[in-house]
């Protein structure tokens, strides 16, 4: 019997999620599948980040038994270090994925209008050329220019984000926006 501990999860057909926040994976749990799926296995990961480069990875592992508890002689801990070109590939990886999913949210926001959503993309390439080399300010400055991104003279980041308009605390492009692309 190899033990719970030994057993490579990935390989033995177990459902598998991943959880991230703004691009960083903080945990990945393997799910029997079933009717009712039970946590068979669960990491968190938390990051030790040192001027945007990431320094080490801490991870605890929890093992679960079949009633969902868990078992907690099964748990595990243990640190990664990064060596330098493992450390801004965390970072570049995850500005890319914040990036990536911003694309998508744009094009969303303006599904009526794809020629705003280019425009938008096309003129900020730059900057977000930059943001994926770690330079984060000049994007962050560039959205919060509520003089630029016209289109048809409406500056079209002081939108607010569709079916947010009558809530009590409306949202704009532009505040969401910076929100995304802003991390610790």
């Amino acid at each position: 019997n190899t033990p719970v501990s030994q057993i490579n999860y990935d390989f033995i057909g177990l459902l598998k999620q991943k959880e991230y926040d703004k691009g960083l994976l903080i945990r990945t749990t393997w799910l029997e599948d079933g009717f009712e799926p039970i946590k068979v296995v669960e990491e968190e990961y938390t990051y030790e980040v040192i001027n945007e480069i990431f320094f080490s990875r801490h991870t605890v592992i929890r093992y679960y038994d079949l009633n969902g508890d868990i078992a907690s002689e099964y748990t595990k801990n243990f640190t990664k270090f990064f060596n330098p070109s493992e450390a801004y590939s965390i970072g570049e990886d995850r500005r890319k994925f914040l990036i990536n999913k911003c694309k998508i949210i744009v094009f969303d926001i303006f599904s009526n209008s794809p020629d705003i959503a280019f425009s938008l993309l096309y003129e900020l390439k730059n900057e977000i050329e930059f943001y994926i080399n770690a330079l984060k300010q000049p994007l962050i400055v560039a959205l919060s220019d509520t003089n630029r991104f016209t289109f048809l003279d409406i500056p079209v980041l002081n939108k607010y984000i569709p079916g947010n308009e009558g809530s009590l605390n409306p949202i704009l492009v532009r505040q969401f926006l910076i929100s995304e692309f802003t991390y610790d």
